[in-house]
């Protein structure tokens, strides 16, 4: 009876192993396809109570005639984001803000990985606005946006300027 409770014993262990290599190559193996599915099904859009977090990758990953581009051209779920409380999380590109402080500056996916194909498109920076009297910290790393999204397709010059922009309530460390 002692020889029969040491082998349950040593089956479990070793089967519970097996379950845990399992369940991880299964999360190794499902897990990009779980997320490949909700961006397509949700295109990276989320609501948490009133604000809408936007996976910003999603956001940009369309095209758009940079020259002749028009608002009906962005896709309908973002255009929907339109004047809503937003919550992006990417890397800040200022040219004039490598350190300290600033009012204005480009939120994008990321700046190494943003343009797998082809140099940087207008769909894929939001231009960001600090209210005046404010200003924010200059960050490297990621960062946390959150604020009122406008969307829509404003030009000059001939081209497409931008067609997202954010009037910036706050900005926090990824």
């Amino acid at each position: 009876m002692r020889d029969q409770a040491a082998n349950f014993f040593v089956a479990v262990r070793q089967s519970g192993w097996r379950v845990i290599v399992m369940a991880m190559g299964f999360y190794i193996l499902l897990y990009p396809v779980y997320r490949s599915l909700d961006a397509a099904i949700s295109h990276g859009i989320h609501r948490r109570g009133g604000t809408y977090t936007v996976d910003l990758r999603a956001m940009s990953d369309f095209e758009l005639n940079q020259i002749d581009g028009k608002t009906q051209d962005i896709p309908k779920p973002f255009r929907d984001l339109d004047g809503k409380p937003v919550m992006l999380v990417g890397q800040m590109w200022s040219p004039t803000g490598a350190g300290g402080k600033v009012r204005n500056f480009d939120l994008v996916y990321s700046i190494g990985n943003c343009c797998f194909i082809g140099p940087p498109k207008v769909q894929h920076f939001v231009h960001a606005s600090v209210p005046t009297g404010r200003n924010v910290e200059f960050s490297a790393a990621p960062v946390i946006v959150s604020g009122t999204l406008h969307v829509g397709v404003q030009k000059a010059g001939g081209a497409v300027q931008s067609i997202y922009r954010i009037d910036v309530d706050n900005v926090q460390p990824n």
